[in-house]
């Protein structure tokens, strides 16, 4: 469902519902742009929304999973829908769009995709990046594997004066994220901006949001570090599931500036057991 309100008072100005593609009868929006760009040669306002769709509300790996991307213009009616799917593994089948950043040409879209490999254990999760242009045609596709791991793309920031994506990545066997940079004209990843951090313990650093900092030079990484100790209020050492952070780094070169942690004192009940399932 797609809902538009009156940003003054909240008044509810309109909102539609839309149904899944084939045999997915579950449909999960994730994330939504405002776009302006132009549709057969004439303004087009409207919105960009990503997510996936599913056959059981429960989702997992195993279940069917289809990621999709669909443009709508300012009244809510869908101009044009785009699913992404998998190798068509058995029993594996994660594929989600969670990210659209708007180029000057396109839309960049990144999440993860599911992807057959001829080595064990045979399947890994790949970063999506992927970009389509403004009718939803495919433009290209510049997905990866990091170190036979499973990852995901989570956010990115398209910087105009450079005509470059930054995509922000969690990679699982390196419990860290990574920035990788992207060419937007042709696709091509750039090995000597790129980087990615390395987590030796068990504890990980995981990256939710880019965006830009105070100097124009650097971008900043907000995010959770897992499994934090931290001193309570009586002096205890006490864990902690989830701290916030920011990570400060060069955008040239990756290299780290500052980073700063946000010491919440916050434990999961024991009860919850991790209820709304962020870290499982």
């Amino acid at each position: 469902i797609i809902a538009l309100f009156e940003a003054v008072n909240g008044n509810l100005l309109s909102s539609r519902t839309y149904a899944g593609v084939g045999n997915h009868p579950n449909s999960q929006g994730l994330h939504i742009i405002y776009t302006q760009t132009m549709i057969n040669m004439m303004p087009m306002p409207g919105f960009v929304i990503a997510g996936f769709m599913n056959d059981s509300y429960n989702n997992s790996m195993a279940q069917s999973n289809i990621g999709f991307v669909m443009r709508v213009d300012i009244s809510l009616l869908p101009l044009w829908t785009k699913t992404f799917e998998n190798d068509n593994l058995v029993g594996v089948d994660y594929d989600v769009v969670n990210n659209i950043t708007e180029t000057s040409d396109g839309y960049f879209l990144t999440g993860s995709r599911s992807k057959a490999l001829s080595i064990p254990p045979f399947y890994f999760q790949e970063v999506l990046a992927l970009k389509v242009d403004f009718y939803g045609d495919f433009v290209w596709e510049s997905s990866y594997i990091h170190n036979n791991g499973n990852g995901i793309g989570a956010d990115a920031k398209y910087v105009a004066s450079e005509d470059n994506i930054y995509l922000l990545a969690n990679y699982d066997n390196a419990q860290f994220f990574g920035v990788t940079v992207i060419d937007n004209a042709t696709g091509i990843i750039n090995t000597i901006s790129s980087w990615y951090g390395q987590e030796s313990s068990t504890q990980g650093w995981f990256g939710f949001e880019l965006s830009e900092s105070f100097n124009a030079n650097n971008m900043v990484v907000h995010g959770y570090k897992r499994d934090n100790t931290l001193m309570n209020s009586s002096a205890v050492l006490t864990a902690v599931q989830t701290t916030p952070f920011a990570y400060e780094f060069l955008r040239s070169t990756g290299a780290q500036v500052k980073t700063i942690q946000y010491e919440v004192l916050y434990e999961t009940p024991s009860s919850m057991n991790d209820f709304f399932y962020f870290w499982n």
